[in-house]
């Protein structure tokens, strides 16, 4: 898959605002882990002890998963709105007539200069990776261009960095109660505000709120 670098001028940006949202009002019990199987297509949910500030009270998309790793995008830590035509320009190819803007997203501490677009399988481009029948992932340009000329998928979200595991490090973690495994809809990811989404993807999980 091809990704598209931007400049440190928003890798900058994403590390001032991208502060974990303060839920700290949650009241939370854990349960038992869920299952640690391919995980590809679900959302791994927090838990209430994950006290680490790259994913305190995140809920993650988990684009791929299988025995070398896993790779995933955080959805519920917005961090501002930008024009298309500046995420273009930072990339290294200037736009200057392209408008709109678009909604940036913490998607992860690991190589925060990266951009992907997480989106409904309606799109397709020549680095669309179809993760199931609802979720595509995006991470050239050209689905940047298509959004500004809303000729791109119907939902979707777009993120800097990612969050990624090696091998068995994410199984591990969901053993000893790091993170909860649910379904992914696109309620939950598009629809539902940020500061709500934890609180409402714990209380289909594991948690009682």
């Amino acid at each position: 898959m091809s990704r598209f670098r931007l400049c440190a001028a928003l890798m900058l940006f994403v590390a001032l605002i991208a502060a974990p949202l303060d839920l700290s009002g949650a009241q939370t019990e854990a349960c038992s882990p869920t299952h640690t199987e391919n995980l590809s297509g679900q959302l791994v949910v927090a838990g209430p002890t994950l006290s680490d500030p790259n994913f305190w009270h995140t809920v993650v998309f988990i684009a791929e998963h299988n025995g070398t790793g896993a790779f995933g995008l955080v959805v519920n830590r917005p961090v501002g709105r930008l024009p298309i035509a500046t995420l273009i320009e930072a990339a290294g190819v200037p736009e200057p007539d392209v408008e709109g803007d678009v909604g940036v997203y913490y998607g992860g501490p690991v190589e925060s200069e990266l951009g992907f677009v997480l989106h409904s399988t309606d799109y397709a481009d020549e680095t669309t990776v179809k993760v199931n029948e609802r979720f595509a992932l995006s991470s050239g340009l050209e689905i940047l261009r298509a959004l500004a000329k809303a000729a791109g998928p119907e939902r979707s979200l777009f993120a800097l960095g990612y969050a990624g595991w090696g091998a068995g490090q994410l199984e591990s973690e969901i053993r000893r109660g790091d993170w909860y495994t649910i379904p992914a809809d696109e309620a939950l990811i598009y629809d539902i505000h940020a500061e709500e989404a934890w609180v409402e993807a714990a209380s289909r999980g594991c948690f009682e709120i």
